[in-house]
């Protein structure tokens, strides 16, 4: 089963850079560099409030969760310390 998965892996990697090989073919570049030297402002901002909005979300889900299942209220900037390094944890 072991090897089954390191040839999955071996696979998926080499698709990325065959579609990766793909994608530059069809596009100069430099004109994928120049693009992102100059990002258009609004949609960076855009992502950036909905991505701050997404955590603060996500930190009060959890702060209900845990003043649900342990029937005592914890402080929120704590819950949302260890929501946030789960985060960064999980998605390592």
């Amino acid at each position: 089963m072991r090897r089954f998965f390191q040839l999955a892996q071996l696979a998926a990697a080499a698709l990325g850079v065959y579609l990766i090989y793909r994608v530059l073919q069809k596009n100069d570049v430099a004109d994928i560099f120049a693009a992102l030297r100059n990002p258009p402002s609004r949609p960076v901002a855009a992502a950036f409030v909905l991505t701050a909005l997404s955590y603060v979300l996500l930190s009060v889900n959890e702060y209900l969760a845990v003043r649900y299942a342990t029937r005592r209220s914890l402080p929120f900037w704590r819950v949302a310390l260890v929501t946030l390094s789960a985060i960064g944890i999980g998605h390592a």
